[in-house]
């Protein structure tokens, strides 16, 4: 399970569900996690009697071996075994100021304070960058496949040129021009494309043999020949760029 939760330092001494000594080694990182400053500082210690000042930076703590293995419940040596396996593991770095072991945590940001969003941040950031990503390839896709149609419009419509008056009258191709170039759901496909086969010669001949265009181009349509041939000419227009009174084909 990934993510983090705030942690009150008090909790470590709740009267039934605080730490019981000797600590595990959880407990023990969770100890200096609460015991590292979250703010950089400058503090007092005492040296053989004499207080010096010394920087305490953001993520770091700084105590005697005696001190933390008496808080820990442990013997120096596994104290010391602890934090130089932590070291290895690059969890903390340690250095010796006298007699006091300075620790800082690595990546301190990642466990403490309002800096521990940022990898969640980081996260969002990301993940919405990725979907915008993806928005903008689906949309130069679905422009792609938007040309790719109009122009495929244009092509279906040109090839019915060389049917004009030989034998078939201007409305009468308009009318199979508006049916057959109906775009799918999806705008990818024309409907004259999504049949299994396609040869238009044979399929005007039985389009003007059944006078489909004349009882509407779809079953139960009851729209009239007038708005039929004006549909047509309204997305003849739209694909050529002129006005749909010209005939199929001709730019």
């Amino acid at each position: 399970m990934g993510g983090w939760i705030k942690f009150y330092r008090e909790l470590l001494d709740h009267p039934l569900v605080g730490f019981k000594k000797p600590y595990s080694k959880a407990e023990a990182w969770i100890w200096m996690l609460s015991q590292s400053r979250f703010e950089d500082t400058k503090e007092y210690r005492d040296f053989g009697g004499k207080e010096r000042l010394i920087d305490m930076p953001r993520g770091t703590l700084t105590h005697s071996i005696r001190f933390m293995s008496k808080a820990f419940g442990w013997s120096t040596s596994k104290l010391i075994n602890f934090l130089k396996t932590l070291e290895n593991d690059s969890q903390i770095t340690q250095k010796t100021i006298q007699q006091i072991t300075q620790i800082t945590i690595c990546n301190y940001n990642s466990y403490q304070g309002d800096s521990a969003q940022q990898p969640i941040q980081q996260r969002y950031s990301r993940n919405t960058a990725e979907i915008q990503q993806k928005n903008e390839i689906k949309n130069d896709k679905n422009d792609k496949n938007g040309k790719n149609l109009l122009e495929r419009e244009k092509k279906f419509a040109s090839e019915l040129n060389e049917f004009l008056n030989n034998p078939y009258d201007k409305e009468m191709l308009l009318g199979f021009y508006e049916y057959w170039t109906e775009a799918n759901k999806t705008k990818t496909k024309l409907r004259f494309e999504l049949e299994k086969t396609w040869d238009i010669k044979k399929r005007l001949s039985t389009w003007d043999r059944r006078g489909k265009m004349m009882r509407g181009i779809n079953e139960g349509n009851s729209r009239s020949k007038d708005e039929i041939i004006q549909s047509a000419k309204e997305r003849y227009k739209r694909v050529f760029g002129v006005d749909g009174s010209d005939i199929p084909g001709k730019t």
